[in-house]
């Protein structure tokens, strides 16, 4: 601060203005002070808010880690169950160990650079991790797919055998020409019916019937006989391979 005395001032005027100047340097002191102290706290206040922010971040990635760790063990163990032998398999393995300790770690969460520099790690290894999950699981996806196909064309060989080794049965005609020894439609044997009865209308048996030498049953007729209906009549029945035929002395036939 620069101090201004003109040729007219007094000693007593210098006096009170170096006086003044003193008061004004020492607001400028506290105001100084004041304006220096205020910044700290706003410095410790932003740091502060820095720290937390970084640990919440610390703590977002070490979870989502967490949650890729127990994906990775789950897919680690089921394509050990099946004998997967594959090197997506072995990276895995030693994915999942280097994660698992960068977790594990300690961490001063005081500093908020080194929580910084350890969030920075964890992510990265979950990173890793997540693609070896992912080259582990396509790679077992492609070994089930070859199961399936294999199984697949087995199973078609196995039928394909089973059907070569059955034999084929013809398709036969059991059905044969249909023949007898009677006269009657062709089928099956036993007498004719002709009307043998010549009585007169005196009376009198009617002439006897020829034997029945196709295999028929010859039945008389016993409801006539004599007077003036013309003698006796019978009823033949004829037995053959279609149906049965019955007739009368006045040679009408029909089925039995």
């Amino acid at each position: 601060m620069i101090l201004r005395v003109d040729t007219g001032d007094t000693f007593e005027d210098t006096r009170q203005a170096l006086v003044a100047v003193g008061h004004s340097a020492a607001t400028i002191d506290q105001v100084t002070d004041d304006l220096t102290a205020a910044t700290t706290v706003v410095r410790e206040a932003q740091a502060a808010w820095q720290l937390e922010y970084a640990l919440a971040v610390y703590d977002e990635a070490t979870a989502q880690l967490n949650t890729s760790l127990e994906t990775a063990t789950t897919t680690l163990t089921g394509a050990q169950e099946v004998g997967l032998d594959h090197e997506t398999v072995q990276a895995l393995t030693e994915e999942i160990t280097a994660a698992a300790t960068a977790r594990d770690t300690p961490v001063d969460r005081t500093n908020v650079d080194t929580v910084h520099d350890a969030t920075a790690t964890l992510t990265g290894h979950q990173a890793t991790l997540d693609a070896a999950t992912q080259a582990v699981t396509d790679a077992q996806g492609a070994w089930q797919a070859d199961q399936d196909a294999a199984a697949a064309a087995a199973a078609a060989a196995q039928q394909q055998q089973a059907q070569q080794k059955t034999p084929t049965t013809p398709k036969t005609n059991s059905g044969g020409a249909k023949t007898g020894g009677g006269s009657a439609k062709g089928n099956g044997s036993g007498s004719a019916k002709p009307n043998t009865s010549s009585g007169a209308k005196t009376g009198g048996g009617g002439t006897a019937p020829k034997p029945n030498t196709g295999g028929g049953t010859t039945n008389p007729n016993t409801s006539g006989g004599g007077g003036t209906s013309g003698g006796g009549g019978w009823i033949t029945e004829e037995h053959g391979f279609g149906s049965d035929l019955c007739g009368d002395t006045k040679g009408n036939t029909w089925e039995c």
